[in-house]
C-alpha cells in the first residue's frame, strides 16, 4: 500500500549506523593490505627504474665509445648517476658530473633505503671494450655488484650488476614476491 501522506520513507538513524559500522569494519580490514601493495609498487618502480640506469649507462657507453661510470651514494638519502667521469668532487647528480641525464635519487623514490655489496663499492665502471661492469674500488671482483633498495617494511628488491656485463633485477627474499625471481 502506499504510505500515508506526510510520511517520507528513507533510512532509520540505526539503518544508517548498521551501514557506516559495516563500511568502517571492511575500510579497517583492506587498509593494511592497501598500504603494503602501494609500498610494493613503490619498491618496484625504484627497482625497475635502478635496472635502467644501467641499461642506459651501457648504451651511453656505446654511444660515446668511451667507458662510463655508474657513481653511488647509500643510505636513506641514497642517489645514482652515470658519469663522464670516474671521481666527481661534489659527488652531485649534475653537470659535469652527470652524463646524459642519468640518475635516480632518493627524492624520486621516497622511503626507501639503498645498500650495495661489497660494502666500499661507490664507483662502478662500465667498461667500453668489454661491456662489463667492473667496481673501481676492486677490479678483480667477480662477484656480483649488487644494489638492494629496501622498503620502510623491510621488503627488498635486489639489482645485480654481473661482471660478465648482464644485469639482473631479482628478489633476495627468495618467494615474497612472484613477480621477479630469486636472487
Amino acid at each position: 500500500p502506499p504510505p500515508p501522506i506526510g510520511r517520507l520513507h528513507g533510512l532509520t538513524l540505526v539503518e544508517f549506523l548498521v551501514v557506516l559500522a559495516i563500511v568502517s569494519i571492511l575500510a579497517a580490514i583492506a587498509t593494511p593490505s592497501f598500504l603494503r601493495q602501494i609500498e610494493r609498487s613503490r619498491l618496484e618502480s625504484a627497482a625497475e627504474a635502478m635496472y635502467q640506469v644501467f641499461r642506459q649507462a651501457r648504451v651511453a657507453n656505446v654511444r660515446h665509445s668511451r667507458d662510463v661510470y655508474v657513481l653511488v651514494d647509500t643510505g636513506t638519502n641514497w642517489k645514482v648517476w652515470v658519469s663522464p667521469e670516474s671521481t666527481c668532487a661534489n659527488r652531485v647528480p649534475t653537470e659535469p658530473c652527470l652524463l646524459e641525464n642519468i640518475k635516480l635519487t632518493s627524492d624520486d623514490h621516497a622511503n626507501l633505503s639503498l645498500s650495495v655489496s661489497p660494502g666500499s663499492l661507490q664507483t662502478v665502471t662500465v667498461d667500453y671494450r668489454t661491456g662489463r661492469y667492473v667496481d673501481n674500488a676492486n677490479p678483480t671482483n667477480t662477484l656480483p655488484l649488487t644494489f638492494t633498495l629496501t622498503s620502510a617494511s623491510g621488503s627488498q628488491l635486489t639489482v645485480q650488476a654481473m661482471p660478465s656485463g648482464q644485469i639482473r633485477l631479482c628478489d633476495p627474499g627468495a618467494g615474497t614476491t612472484t613477480r621477479y625471481p630469486s636472487c
